[in-house]
């Protein structure tokens, strides 16, 4: 049975786009979306650590970007 859905313009010109790449429908793009938030689990983000710096003394630190990502080793 198909369902009817209310999708926005471009989010569906995005969607018919995605599904041409891939050489589907939109229909096979959407049924495989939800199928793959069925196996992730109910909660569709995924929860993530916040990365801290530790340090010995309380209050606030002023850092720059390029300090931060020294010390938290972003990519």
């Amino acid at each position: 049975m198909l369902a009817k859905l209310n999708i926005p313009d471009e989010t569906y010109r995005e969607l018919d786009l995605l599904a041409a790449q891939r050489g589907g429908t939109v229909e096979e793009l959407l049924i495989e979306g939800v199928e793959l938030l069925k196996r992730i689990g109910r909660k569709p983000n995924p929860s993530f650590e916040i990365p801290t710096i530790p340090s010995d003394r309380t209050g606030t630190l002023d850092l720059t970007n390029e300090q931060i990502y020294d010390l938290i080793g972003f990519p």
